[in-house]
C-alpha cells in the first residue's frame, strides 16, 4: 500500500509548481517551478505598463522542503496534489508531513494498481460480441 506522505524524490517527480508558507508579515507565497529536475523562482515584473518574467536562482528541494504548503499537478498547473498545513513558524518547532490529496493519489495508485486482463477474460469478450453481432444480423434478415 503506497504511502500517503510525499517525499522530496516524488515532489520532484509529480510536481510542476510548488508554493510555500507565506513568511510572517508577507502577503503573498514564494512559488518555484520544476524545470528539468530543478526548483527555479519565477518572479513578475511590471516597467512601464508591460510585464515579463524573470528568474531567480535555482535552489534544492532539500533546501525547502520543510516549507513546502502546496504541489501542483505536473499536468495541470491548478490541481493541488499534496498539501502541508499550518504554518512557517510551527512547522520549524514540529514539522507536519506533506501529505497527498485525493487527486494526488489517484496519479500515484494508478501505476501500482493496473493490471492486465487475463486472456480468457479478453476471448470470452470476443466470443461474446461476435455471438451478439451474429444474432442482430440474424434477427434484421429473418
Amino acid at each position: 500500500m503506497p504511502t500517503t506522505i510525499m517525499t522530496p524524490e516524488e515532489v520532484m517527480k509529480y510536481g510542476k509548481r510548488i508554493a510555500l508558507m507565506p513568511e510572517k508579515n508577507m502577503k503573498g507565497r514564494d512559488t518555484y517551478f520544476i524545470e528539468d529536475g530543478r526548483l527555479t523562482r519565477k518572479e513578475k515584473v511590471i516597467t512601464g505598463g508591460i510585464q515579463s518574467m524573470f528568474k531567480d536562482q535555482s535552489v534544492s528541494i532539500e533546501d525547502i522542503y520543510p516549507f513546502i504548503e502546496m504541489v501542483f499537478n505536473r499536468k495541470t498547473k491548478g490541481t493541488v496534489i499534496a498539501r502541508r498545513h499550518g504554518n512557517r513558524e510551527s512547522n520549524e518547532n514540529r514539522q507536519l508531513p506533506l501529505k497527498y490529496t485525493g487527486r494526488g493519489m489517484g496519479g500515484k495508485l494508478k501505476a501500482a494498481q493496473q493490471s492486465e486482463v487475463p486472456k480468457e477474460v479478453q476471448l470470452i469478450r470476443k466470443v461474446v460480441r461476435k455471438n451478439r453481432k451474429r444474432q442482430y444480423y440474424q434477427e434484421q434478415h429473418s
